[in-house]
């Protein structure tokens, strides 16, 4: 009999079927887990790359830096905001372009040895002055910063760019009021040194002064002697003069200020300057109107227009023309930008102007220099214009030059207005008449001896009887006494023991109607600290004529 095969029993086989497909379809679920797993990180990094992306360019363009990125070929990849708004230029537009194209080849120029060195790795620093969008020059700082995205690779550099400006411009003003303030001190030394010198000389000059004109009284006219005096009291004069010019040019000018009408003042020097300024040359005065009122030492107007004047015609050849004219201004900002010590205000203008040589910048930047003069030796001292940039600042005011080669100068000087009533103007001086005195008793106090005794006889020949005393000591005994009134203490300033000041007051608690006259050769600042120069105070400045000494004498007696 043969042999009979077996079928396999399908129902068995159907289990093991299963188990590969189940497990197929849990690695087929497993895997798709796995992918959403990983999706879910994908976009959690690009999320987190995105924050990190806002986050860098937030801090990229809030750097008040100027940053770009420069790569290895000197393109750009890459600009903050700041950099974009400096050179007007968008980040579209820049990415990919050279730098040249972007600064320029002048600019390009100036930093192309840098940029080598950074490209070689080295980190640069530099200061350029470099024009923005609209063309302004600002002082910028630079650092290139050669770039590694990795460890032995670099692309190129970063640049980070600072503006200096302000703080140049801040060093600069520094630079300058430092510059200021040691011209100050030189001039402040040069003004001292003039006070000092100025004193030591007028004491001399009373000396010289008082004794000429002593002398010219009393000599027969046709004695030679009356020939020595005359060229004494000249010199003398002159001497005079160059002391009230130093003491002007350091502002210590012991002054008188009264309130005064500007062309009164100009008009009656007129004369004076044509004849000074001579025929070949026109003299013209063009006032102004309802001109407002200064309050200003009537000497210092007049030195003021002397010296310009003069300084006019030198700067003619031959025939020519200055014009000096008056008028009222109301000045918000000042003529030249240079005026560093002006006030907006009203102010009242007096202006020389010629039509002579003129002057270059290099000259008017050394005009008001001590010292400097354009004249040949021995025709110029220098200090005329000096004396005048003195006497304009100790009255708070300032003073424009405005010259060109071959068309002449302009000075203009303006002198703050005086506020008060224009009712005080013109006081008047004492009619000659009253110069003499009615034997009044003077006690004359003063520690140089010589100028003691000349002074004393001064007033003497004027009328006055003299109890001298050559210290405050002295005259405190004489005054203590003395049975007679004394009517008048004319004391110095500056002596030993105590100064004028001090020696008056105690003299004044003895006898409180006698009046005070001070005399000084020092400068007002020396005068001022020991209380001397006050509004109506009664002063006389060394040297001075007999005619100063009489007139004053009777200002201080007027009551009496």
């Amino acid at each position: 009999m043969g042999t009979r095969m077996q079928e396999p029993d399908k129902d068995s086989e159907l289990p093991r079927g299963n188990d590969c497909l189940q497990q197929r379809v849990a690695e087929l679920e497993g895997a798709l887990h796995e992918h959403e797993r990983n999706a879910e990180e994908l976009l959690s990094a690009q999320e987190a790359l995105r924050e990190s992306e806002a986050k860098y360019r937030l801090l990229f363009d809030a750097n008040l830096l100027l940053i770009a990125w420069v790569d290895s070929f000197e393109r750009y990849q890459a600009i903050n905001s700041k950099y974009s708004m400096f050179f007007g230029i968008e980040l579209e537009e820049v990415l990919g372009k050279y730098i040249w194209e972007i600064l320029g080849k002048t600019i390009y120029g100036h930093l192309k040895d840098r940029i080598s060195q950074a490209m070689q790795g080295m980190m640069v620093e530099y200061e350029e002055n470099i024009p923005d969008k609209k063309g302004q020059i600002h002082y910028l700082h630079g650092r290139l910063v050669p770039y590694h995205p990795s460890k032995d690779v670099q692309d190129g550099f970063v640049v980070f760019v600072e503006d200096i400006t302000e703080r140049k411009k801040a060093e600069a003003e520094q630079e300058n009021l430092q510059k200021q303030l040691i011209q100050s001190h030189k001039m402040e030394a040069v003004g001292q040194l003039a006070g000092g010198v100025a004193h030591d000389f007028n004491n001399l000059l009373s000396v010289i002064l008082g004794h000429a004109e002593l002398g010219l009284m009393r000599e027969d006219p046709m004695d030679k002697l009356l020939d020595r005096l005359q060229y004494i009291l000249k010199a003398a004069e002159s001497a005079k003069g160059v002391t009230r010019q130093l003491m002007a040019f350091a502002r210590k000018q012991t002054v008188a200020p009264k309130v005064l009408n500007l062309n009164e003042s100009v008009d009656g020097m007129f004369k004076m300057l044509w004849r000074l300024i001579g025929e070949d040359i026109e003299l013209v005065l063009q006032p102004g109107s309802n001109l407002w009122a200064l309050n200003i030492d009537p000497s210092q107007i007049d030195q003021v227009l002397v010296n310009l004047c003069v300084n006019a015609k030198d700067a003619i050849e031959g025939v020519g023309k200055i014009v000096i004219e008056t008028k009222n201004m109301i000045l918000d900002y000042p003529p030249l930008m240079e005026q560093e010590e002006f006030v907006p205000g009203e102010y009242v203008l007096l202006s020389v102007r010629d039509d002579g040589c003129g002057m270059d910048d290099a000259t008017i930047a050394k005009i008001f220099d001590p010292f400097f003069t354009t004249k040949p030796l021995h025709q110029g001292t220098g200090m005329g214009l000096s004396s005048v940039y003195g006497i304009i600042k100790q009255n708070k005011g300032f003073i424009n030059v405005h010259s060109e080669i071959g068309k002449g100068t302009t000075f203009e000087v303006y002198f703050p207005r005086h506020m008060s009533g224009v009712d005080e103007i013109n006081v008047g001086d004492v009619a000659k008449e009253s110069q003499q005195g009615n034997n009044e008793i003077v006690l004359l106090v003063e520690d140089e001896i010589d100028l003691l005794k000349l002074t004393k006889e001064m007033l003497e020949s004027l009328g006055y009887i003299v109890l001298e005393a050559a210290s405050p000591t002295q005259a405190l005994s004489l005054a203590e006494r003395h049975a007679a009134k004394i009517n008048l203490l004319i004391t110095d300033v500056v002596m030993p023991e105590m100064n004028g000041r001090e020696l008056a007051d105690r003299l004044q608690t003895l006898n409180s109607d006698i009046e005070i006259l001070f005399m000084s050769g020092y400068t007002a600042d020396v005068i001022a600290h020991r209380g001397v120069v006050e509004k109506n105070m009664n002063f006389i400045a060394k040297p001075f004529f007999l005619e100063d000494l009489s007139t004053k004498v009777r200002e201080a007696l007027k009551c009496q």
